[in-house]
């Protein structure tokens, strides 16, 4: 085994001193002519473990200005020993990202490679980082597991005074025993967090949105905002259909729904307050536990006005108001994480079932009433 990497290594050696012998002593009129060169170099494993086999290295021009189109790239795969080679390489400017599984994948910020009208082939090296992982419990009020529940890891950055928390990757849900497992995480500083995510449309709303899945098509079609509903099956509560996610919500003994709001390791509504978790290359970080607290659920509702008149199927955010803190946090299907969005139906009217939650957790829009009581409130549209 330790003959033929060492036979394989001595290869591409003596295939990239070939190259540069070639580039030397290649008539100055053909170099001229062809005005290509190499660019070769060796991926690596940041931590300092060697060489990294088999990743994919990519060389696209490179240009400071924002391109409708991107411009094509070339692709190579590295040797055991970690090296890759481009030939022909017309000079400019180039970056080149490499990938690998396991691996946080560079590109951004740019490696830039300066390919010249010289002798000599570029060399550069391109350093990998292993991916970590986040693992923990979710429990609520009372110490006990919560299954179902999405986790999420959220990048913590630090913007003027405010915080900010966007998420890396999709969220990981609990099991049966509530426990969570966030996987494939870039070495970072993160903040874990339970988000309580939901979306309340109108009920013939949401039967037009079950008919399109039927018939495979889409719902963007039914409004007049970003918000894309994938659902139309939740929660009645009167004329409004509430689709939650997380697990299936319980209810209080006098017959309240029961919900959660968002809750940051190791239980706190502010990103001031959470547990920043810094994240290395490769490493597992166990044990960051989530305390979520249930409450009884209120309504919030009102009408979007324009200068013309009411609007309808254009959605309206209910966004926990932590300060300055933002969470600036996607879904799976690409709709906002962590605040409770309603769609207006043909008269304009919103009604956020259980959109707002705890008292320590305020929202932008004033709560005004109990579940049960369905009094308006004039709501200016989005901007």
């Amino acid at each position: 085994m330790f003959g033929a990497r060492m036979k394989r290594a001595v290869l591409d050696l003596f295939v990239l001193a070939v190259l540069a012998l070639f580039s030397a002593h290649a008539p100055a009129h053909a170099r001229a002519q062809t005005n290509a060169h190499a660019v070769f170099g060796r991926v690596l494993d940041g931590s300092g473990e060697g060489p990294v086999a088999g990743s994919m290295v990519s060389l696209a021009p490179y240009s400071e200005a924002i391109e409708r189109t991107p411009p094509p790239s070339r692709s190579v795969m590295t040797t055991a020993e970690g090296y890759f080679v481009f030939r022909d390489v017309p000079v400019g400017r180039y970056s080149i990202a490499a990938a690998a599984f396991g691996f946080a994948p560079t590109g951004y910020p740019p490696q830039i490679v300066e390919v010249s009208d010289t002798d000599k082939p570029v060399s550069v090296s391109v350093r990998l980082l292993k991916l970590g992982s986040i693992s923990g419990v979710v429990v609520d009020e009372h110490g006990e597991p919560v299954a179902g529940v999405p986790v999420t890891a959220l990048r913590r950055r630090t913007v003027g005074a405010s915080i900010v928390l966007d998420n890396e990757s999709t969220a990981a849900v609990t099991d049966d025993r509530g426990v969570y497992r966030i996987a494939q995480l870039p070495p970072d500083n993160y903040v874990v967090g339970a988000l309580a995510t939901s979306m309340s449309l109108p009920a013939g709303l949401a039967a037009d949105v079950e008919r399109l899945r039927a018939t495979g098509r889409t719902v963007t079609e039914l409004l007049q905002s970003s918000i894309r509903p994938q659902s139309g099956e939740g929660f009645r509560a009167g004329d409004m259909v509430l689709n939650h996610l997380g697990p299936a919500l319980p209810l209080a003994p006098d017959g309240r729904v029961l919900v959660y709001t968002n809750a940051l390791a190791p239980g706190v509504a502010s990103a001031a307050d959470a547990a920043v978790i810094p994240l290395g290359a490769g490493e597992s970080r166990t044990g960051v536990d989530v305390a979520i607290r249930f409450s009884p659920g209120v309504r919030v509702s009102g009408v979007v006005t324009t200068p013309t008149g009411t609007i309808a199927n254009i959605g309206v955010k209910l966004v926990p108001a932590n300060g300055s803190d933002k969470i600036d946090a996607l879904t799976e299907d690409m709709n906002p994480a962590g605040v409770a969005v309603a769609v207006t139906d043909a008269n304009g009217a919103k009604q956020s079932a259980m959109g707002a939650r705890l008292p320590s957790s305020p929202t932008t829009t004033h709560i005004r009433s109990p579940l049960e009581d369905e009094r308006a409130a004039r709501v200016p549209p989005e901007p």
